[in-house]
């Protein structure tokens, strides 16, 4: 195992913990005091790794892979791997993506992975706001591996209508917990502040009627599983020493 690998398990076990619990609705948990909060509105919870919940453990697959439940993380490529599932082909779209209990009646896909785990796991590839992001569709056919860019599925009916483009957002709200976490919107195609992912729109763009669903002859029956790889831009260094961030990999 590399140098790089070794360290990256330090905020496997307590990093993604303290996130996780964070992100998640304090009401009712005894872990959580109001009268400990702190200046920015987090809770300075203090856990140790025995008592990590077995949903938040991160399971190694070699080769720079990790699991974290349905996640698969790939650490060189700095992508994220989820199943999903169709939901809408017909009306117009105002999601690409939501949790299975969020808003799938305005959703292409959904899936039952939760945003405060996405959140995790964009954590652990030291994913920041405004990090690029692409999504990549995949299935199995007749045993053959099939792929698509997800925005090639999604139909805009207004002309001069840029390309749907995505960046990370991950929007905490005042009492620490992940915005995303509550309303289960994970990659818009509106303007939505509150989702994981953003669409690069104008914060006033709430328009309904741009997007439509555009799958090919080709496309897998509405039953068959899929997998959905979020790819984030790889952060690197000009001559002058800044950081800039460059196009996602594509998955393979």
């Amino acid at each position: 195992m590399s140098i790089f690998l070794k360290i990256l398990l330090i905020p496997l076990l307590a990093g993604p913990l303290l996130v996780a619990l964070r992100a998640q609705d304090p009401a009712g948990d005894p872990r959580f005091d109001p009268a400990r909060l702190d200046r920015a509105g987090k809770y300075p919870v203090a856990i140790d790794a025995e008592q990590i919940p077995e949903e938040f453990k991160i399971e190694p697959l070699g080769e720079g892979k990790f699991r974290l439940g349905q996640i698969t993380i790939d650490v060189a490529k700095r992508q994220l791997t989820i199943p999903v599932a169709v939901a809408e082909t017909r009306a117009d779209l105002e999601y690409a993506l939501v949790h299975s209990d969020g808003k799938t009646h305005e959703s292409l896909l959904v899936t039952d992975v939760h945003p405060a785990r996405l959140h995790i796991a964009a954590l652990l590839l030291f994913a920041k706001p405004g990090t690029p992001v692409t999504a990549e569709l995949s299935w199995t056919t007749n045993d053959r591996k099939r792929s698509i860019q997800l925005p090639e599925l999604i139909g805009i009916t207004e002309s001069g209508r840029k390309p749907v483009t995505w960046s990370y957002q991950a929007i905490s709200m005042p009492n620490g917990q992940l915005a995303a976490a509550s309303e289960l919107s994970i990659l818009p195609l509106i303007h939505d502040a509150a989702a994981l992912v953003a669409h690069q729109l104008p914060a006033g763009d709430l328009r309904d009627d741009i997007y439509r669903a555009e799958l090919p002859e080709s496309f897998p029956a509405k039953e068959q599983p899929l997998s959905l790889t979020l790819s984030f831009a790889v952060p690197k260094k000009t001559r002058s020493g800044e950081l800039t961030l460059s196009a996602p990999t594509s998955a393979e």
